[in-house]
């Protein structure tokens, strides 16, 4: 036999195979659309039906892929923060917000600094949280209400990067406001300031991931405070501290000190401290709300 007609014969048997009949007197179809994973049909022949078969869950938007924290389409975006999901009741947020399915992570790890140990995993319930830093425009609108506190300008001596004055740029994030005034703004819109664990759980894949938008900002302010009952502050403004690894350096306390997340460092390095009623450059924030009432 011609080596050309046995390829020819290969071909044809894998197109029997894959795309014929397969002896049942019904074509073999892949099970790769929306129609053909909610048929009730095993249409390629595999034994499995719709969501069992093993493509119907690599396709967004069928099965439950869309509440199952996977990317199962490799497009980037997982859940509700892809197109294919988005439109589903589940994932309606309000205007400006993303939706965080509950689930669970891989907190702090066992590398660099004490301050990210030990790894542990935490569980939380669905909530919304900001798809972008607060501009200088929304802050604005709570300066007009006569609630939020004026920012330090950028004409200010020795003020240094800050988003604030006489022609700001109003897509900027806010920034050279306090920890405080974060909190009043938060609670101004019927929210309040991401605490660290949401704020984690909602980037520690990428901001993206979850249909965030990367933030302008170096560092965000997050809800706790840390660990000042730990160590102490320096005349010079260092912390000395001594932090335990029984996973109570997560707790929240009633200290001064608190915590930001900068959004250049991995999920393991990434914290910093400030005190909370200081403007701070170079540090904007988000607010998230809880989905229940």
């Amino acid at each position: 036999m011609r080596t050309i007609d046995a390829v020819w014969m290969l071909a044809g048997a894998l197109f029997v195979a894959t795309c014929g009949d397969s002896g049942t007197g019904e074509p073999r179809l892949p099970e790769n659309t929306f129609e053909l994973c909610a048929d009730g049909l095993d249409n390629d022949h595999n034994g499995r039906t719709d969501c069992d078969d093993y493509e119907c869950g690599r396709i967004e938007g069928v099965c439950d892929t869309c509440f199952d924290n996977r990317d199962n389409d490799a497009n980037g975006r997982a859940d509700c923060a892809d197109s294919a999901c988005a439109n589903l009741p589940e994932c309606q947020a309000p205007d400006g917000m993303v939706i965080i399915r509950a689930g669970s992570y891989e907190r702090g790890c066992s590398k660099y600094s004490s301050e990210a140990t030990p790894k542990h995993t935490v569980t939380l319930p669905s909530y919304y949280v900001d798809r972008r830093t607060v501009s200088v425009g929304d802050y604005i609108h709570c300066m007009d209400a006569s609630v939020c506190a004026t920012p330090v300008s950028y004409e200010a001596p020795g003020a240094g990067v800050c988003t604030y004055g006489p022609h700001p740029d109003l897509e900027d994030s806010i920034e050279c406001v306090t920890w405080e005034a974060a909190v009043e703004y938060c609670e101004w819109r019927g929210a309040r300031l991401c605490s660290e664990t949401e704020w984690d759980y909602a980037t520690f894949r990428g901001f993206q991931f979850k249909g965030l938008e990367t933030p302008k900002s170096w560092s965000e302010f997050v809800q706790d405070s840390w660990i000042l009952k730990y160590g102490f502050e320096h005349p010079d403004g260092t912390l000395e501290l001594d932090v335990p690894t029984d996973g109570t350096a997560y707790e929240e306390t009633d200290d001064v000190i608190r915590t930001t997340k900068s959004t250049l460092s991995d999920a393991c390095n990434n914290r910093d401290f400030v005190v909370q009623d200081e403007p701070q450059g170079l540090v904007g924030f988000r607010c998230c709300k809880s989905t229940e009432p």
